[in-house]
């Protein structure tokens, strides 16, 4: 219930701030916490280990690796994706007309 009520608060107060200081002002007052986040998304990427990167050798062997576990996972569930697929529609043949008499000309 207290992040309904915040929100609401929220709502009427962006409404509020944006009449009392029009569109120019709240840019200019939001550019700061556009900032500090542009920041922070920098300082993540610069501080954050990536580890070695998989290339060559290591990435086939990760990839053959992932293909075995999903051979298994198929093997231990059965066809049970089968039953979730749409049936293809069927190309339906006309009626033969038993009546009809072939034209030669």
């Amino acid at each position: 219930m207290v992040i309904f009520v915040v929100g609401l608060v929220c709502l009427f107060g962006a409404g509020g701030l944006l009449e009392i200081l029009g569109w120019q002002t709240m840019n200019l007052v939001l550019m700061p916490w556009l900032g500090l986040a542009a920041a922070s998304l920098v300082w993540l990427g610069l501080t954050t280990d990536l580890g070695p990167h998989l290339g060559g050798e290591a990435f086939e062997e990760a990839k053959r690796q992932n293909q075995r576990i999903c051979r298994q996972a198929r093997g231990s569930l059965g066809h049970w994706h089968n039953a979730l697929a749409l049936p293809t529609p069927r190309k339906e043949k006309p009626p033969k007309n038993r009546n009809a008499v072939p034209l030669t000309i």
